[in-house]
C-alpha cells in the first residue's frame, strides 16, 4: 500500500473529491435539514484567485482523503497569513495508524512553505478529532455554537 500526499488545484481534483462529499456529509453534517449543495462557483473563484489550497491523500491513483483550506489575511492580526480549514476527510477504512496525521503534517509543511503563519482547524463534537489536533501541536482556543433559525 503506497500512500502519497500532494498539493492540488481545484481544477486538477475537484471533480474527483466532490464525489466523496456525499459520504462526508452523511457522516459529519449536523444540519441535515439542508441538503448538500456546495457553492462550486465560489470554490472555482477561490481556486482562480489561488486562495484555495487542497491537499490530497492518495493510494495508488485513488483519492482516499483531502483537506481544503482558504488562505487569507487574519482580520485581527494583519501581519499574519491565516489558513482556515474548510473541510477535511479521510475514508473510514484508512483512519487507523498515521495516514491521517501524516496528511496534516504534510499540509502544515506546505502551508508554512507558502508563508502561512497560522492555521485554524475545527472538529465536530459528535466525531471529535481533538486528540488529532493536540497531537499536531494545536491549542484549543475557541468554542463555536450554531443555531439554525429556519429549519430544525
Amino acid at each position: 500500500m503506497t500512500i502519497e500526499y500532494k498539493v492540488a488545484t481545484g481544477k486538477e481534483c475537484f471533480d474527483d473529491i466532490s464525489k466523496m462529499f456525499e459520504s462526508h456529509y452523511e457522516e459529519l453534517s449536523v444540519t441535515k435539514g439542508y441538503k448538500l449543495n456546495p457553492d462550486y462557483d465560489f470554490y472555482w473563484e477561490a481556486d482562480k484567485r489561488k486562495i484555495l489550497k487542497i491537499i490530497l491523500c492518495k493510494q495508488e491513483d485513488e483519492i482516499i482523503g483531502y483537506i481544503i483550506y482558504f488562505i487569507g489575511l487574519n482580520l485581527h492580526y494583519k501581519d499574519c497569513l491565516l489558513a482556515t480549514e474548510d473541510i477535511y476527510y479521510l475514508k473510514p477504512e484508512y483512519r487507523k495508524g498515521l495516514i491521517g496525521p501524516r496528511m496534516f503534517v504534510f499540509a502544515e509543511k506546505y502551508l508554512k512553505s507558502i508563508g502561512v503563519n497560522m492555521i485554524r482547524y475545527s472538529t465536530k463534537t459528535h466525531l471529535d478529532n481533538s486528540r488529532l489536533f493536540e497531537f499536531l501541536g494545536c491549542k484549543f482556543v475557541e468554542k463555536v455554537y450554531v443555531k439554525t433559525l429556519d429549519k430544525q
